[in-house]
């Protein structure tokens, strides 16, 4: 076996944090339902959002990641944040997923032991998301004698917490427990109905097509969009024979909703018009189970046809007025509670829909870091505690264009140099958040763009659109 591999080292004998990046690990369990056409393009496409894990945390840590960055962008992001101390560990990959991986291999564990031998028991030891290859890692370490803190790791009695909850008939059963417990918050949830199996869930479809209502279908394995099917009436006259068989021949060709439980909830429009249609509530759940609210962003939501991606996040200020922010706050606060009761500490997220009708519907909760994570220790890097008050950022996680094909991170930047944060040393500008790759025959890389409000922050967006042609 290859050894591991130090892709970047300006590190001190004692991190205060040691971060495992493994988001890939963390959505792995998807990838016997992705088509076997589309699996090798799913899983890169996880692995290259590896690469913003480098601003999480902000200085004074060691990242263990699962596949090489780019030395150029990693030299650069270290620059332009100012970090001093950061190593960046790649052990050698066998597929299997990072923690796994840093187990298996003799000399990365080692590294990773003496780590927090050196920094003493006040290191933290942070993983990206909680799963079962994390838990198996976090307790080697201990058995191994090893001191250290786990401020993002549930608590023993809570290890099926994340497992659970990250499941669709998990969230809605902990959104409905809190619905329950919080008539003052005046929660509203979608109607709908868990599912043993497709079979279920399309017979109870009929109960929404008898009052005029779209469904969606969600499988119980799906996230980040993933897995979720919406069939809106204005697009579907499921009443009709040619719109219900239409809806039954897309749903029997996906295999996450031939495989396992569904559930199967009614159609809320969402108001297009707003940017902050999809919004959503990342939080940090202290030691103590204190639930402490990071930010309150815009999901990027990518439609093909009947299905959903999430691509990237909208935050900062001018995106909701302060009666919607509260109101979406102290639900989440509420379901963090709820997740603290059982044990779970570390990033949550609840997700919304903004409807037509004007009320905010709560959609989901996931127990990990999110993809508006990284975003926010960036907007504090750069922008201090109250960067809310001070800007506006649109991440694009997925930027992908066919005539990009052949470009390197470097080509990018000379294409992108007038945009580059800090324009003229003010703040604002694009930060390339993904390294530029070049497979399955287009080009892909990620980008924050910051402004100082919202239309500013659009325009850079449409500037970098113009630059790349």
């Amino acid at each position: 076996m290859s050894p591991p591999k130090i892709l970047y080292s300006a590190s001190k004998e004692s991190p205060g944090t040691i971060f495992i990046g493994n988001g890939r690990e963390f959505f792995s369990p998807i990838d016997p339902f992705v088509s076997s056409a589309h699996k090798e393009e799913f899983i890169q496409t996880d692995k290259d959002e590896t690469d913003p894990m480098i601003f999480e945390l902000g200085d004074d840590k060691i990242i263990f990641v699962p596949q090489s960055i780019d030395a150029g962008y990693i030299n650069d992001m270290m620059r332009l944040f100012d970090f001093k101390n950061v190593s960046i560990i790649q052990p050698p990959e066998t597929g299997n997923g990072l923690s796994r991986d840093i187990l298996d291999d003799k000399e990365t564990y080692e590294m990773l032991r003496n780590a927090i031998i050196r920094s003493g028991s006040d290191v933290k030891v942070i993983p990206w998301g909680q799963t079962q290859q994390f838990e198996q890692l976090h307790k080697k370490l201990r058995q191994d004698g090893l001191i250290f803190q786990a401020p993002e790791t549930p608590l023993d009695k809570a290890n099926w917490h994340p497992d659970y909850t990250n499941t669709k008939l998990g969230t809605r059963e902990i959104l409905q427990r809190v619905q329950i417990a919080h008539p003052e918050l005046a929660i509203h949830l979608p109607e709908g109905f868990p599912c043993p199996e497709i079979k279920t869930a399309l017979e109870l479809a009929k109960y929404f097509v008898a009052t005029e209502r779209g469904i969606v279908l969600k499988a119980n394995l799906g996230a980040a969009g993933v897995g979720v099917f919406a069939f809106s009436p204005q697009e579907y006259v499921l009443s009709s024979t040619e719109g219900w068989n239409a809806m039954e021949s897309k749903v029997n060709e996906n295999m996450l909703l031939q495989s396992g439980p569904v559930i199967i909830e009614e159609y809320v429009l969402p108001n297009f018009d707003e940017p902050g249609v999809f919004p959503s509530v990342d939080t940090l759940i202290q030691p103590d189970g204190t639930p402490v609210v990071q930010a309150v962003s815009g999901m990027m939501i990518h439609r093909d046809g009947e299905e959903f991606e999430f691509y990237g996040s909208r935050m900062g200020h001018g995106l909701f007025t302060d009666e919607q922010k509260q109101y979406m706050e102290h639900i989440n606060i509420a379901v963090g509670q709820e997740h603290a009761r059982i044990g779970y500490r570390g990033w949550y997220d609840t997700d919304f829909i903004l409807a037509k009708n004007g009320l905010l519907y709560l959609s989901e909760t996931n127990v990990r870091r999110t993809g508006t994570t990284y975003m926010v220790d960036l907007a504090r890097k750069l922008f201090g505690d109250d960067w809310e008050t001070k800007m506006a950022m649109i991440a694009n996680d997925k930027y992908i264009r066919p005539h990009l094909a052949g470009l390197s991170y470097e080509n990018v930047k000379v294409i992108l140099s007038d945009l580059l944060f800090p324009i003229h040393g003010e703040k604002r500008g694009i930060i390339l958040t993904q390294s530029m790759r070049s497979m399955f025959g287009r080009g892909k890389f990620a980008y924050a763009a910051i402004g100082s409000t919202q239309h500013d922050a659009e325009f850079l967006e449409k500037q970098l659109e113009e630059a790349l042609g």
